[in-house]
């Protein structure tokens, strides 16, 4: 059992319950996209966690995330036992990344002091996180996030934790983690420039999801993708698809109209479609109950006008 400090308290009235202020007090990018994201904005001293497949952009899309609340006034650093500060400011050159701290920060005793110095703090990876303090890898486990989710209650710190998969797409080491953290985030490779980021867990909002283009430059937060099926619907919306006997229909009136009038044989000779007597005379009695065509005579004498004759 997790030990997060939860008092226990007498039943009472929804109503009569006072809301901390910090539920309404959200932290905002300024990007729409990513503020609906997390339900109007990230919520203070909330966890949660970042899973993918390597390669897809965990890291890219946090470091992104972090500049845009950097540039809303909020403090932000990115704690690394995966890539040294060097690799890490390369890349953030490469994203414009240019004002979230880094540093190369696995202890968690070390982490724990500097949330009280930010709003947001991202660990990349739980996996590389230690301590001086000697414990088993499962007590180690459940010390590390339960004191780190803790302390960003206490601090009000949001704290991000990225997580390993293995090879076959599977959370490596227990679910304790996830089932600590308030939300959970999984980023998926949909094609070589779309990635699906969405909420697999949300203690504070919906489960809600974003289809974001990716490339050399990081995540486009800004350009809508619109998914191939919603393509394909709006495609068929917009150009009906025009069945192969109304298109000879259409040849035949405006065969017509260019001729005044026209028996069945000058049809099935000229109009591209008109193979048989028995399809042309079904097409030319379709478009007489259209009213597009009138016929006049019987027979072999009989041809067909648009206008009736008064």
């Amino acid at each position: 059992m997790m030990d997060l400090d939860l008092q226990a308290t007498a039943l009472t009235k929804v109503t009569d319950i006072k809301i901390p202020d910090v539920f309404f007090r959200r932290m905002k990018t300024g990007i729409e996209t990513i503020d609906s994201f997390f339900h109007e904005g990230i919520l203070p001293g909330s966890a949660f966690t970042v899973t993918a497949p390597a390669g897809c952009g965990k890291t890219t899309w946090m470091l992104q995330v972090m500049e845009h609340l950097q540039n809303q006034g909020y403090r932000t650093a990115y704690c690394s036992g995966e890539e040294s500060i060097y690799q890490l400011a390369f890349n953030c050159k490469r994203l414009n990344v240019q004002h979230v701290s880094i540093a190369n920060m696995v202890d968690v005793d070390e982490v724990m002091k500097n949330m009280e110095n930010y709003n947001f703090i991202v660990i990349d990876s739980f996996q590389s996180l230690t301590s001086s303090r000697k414990m088993n890898t499962r007590e180690f486990e459940k010390y590390a996030v339960t004191n780190l989710v803790k302390r960003a209650k206490e601090t009000e710190c949001c704290i991000a934790f990225i997580l390993h998969l293995t090879k076959d797409g599977k959370l490596k080491g227990n679910t304790l983690i996830p089932h600590t953290v308030d939300a959970c985030i999984s980023i998926v490779q949909e094609e070589d420039s779309l990635r699906n980021v969405h909420f697999t867990k949300n203690r504070f909002g919906p489960c809600n999801e974003l289809v974001q283009y990716m490339g050399p430059n990081g995540y486009d937060f800004y350009t809508e993708v619109k998914k191939e099926e919603e393509e394909k619907k709006e495609k068929h919306i917009s150009k009906p698809k025009i069945s192969q006997n109304e298109l000879i229909k259409g040849a035949v009136v405006q065969y017509i109209i260019d001729n005044t009038q026209a028996q069945l044989t000058q049809l099935i000779q000229d109009v591209e479609g008109m193979e048989n007597g028995s399809k042309a005379q079904r097409l030319l009695r379709e478009l007489v109950a259209e009213g597009k065509l009138y016929k006049r005579g019987f027979g072999s004498s009989a041809f067909w006008k648009v206008e009736s004759i008064k």
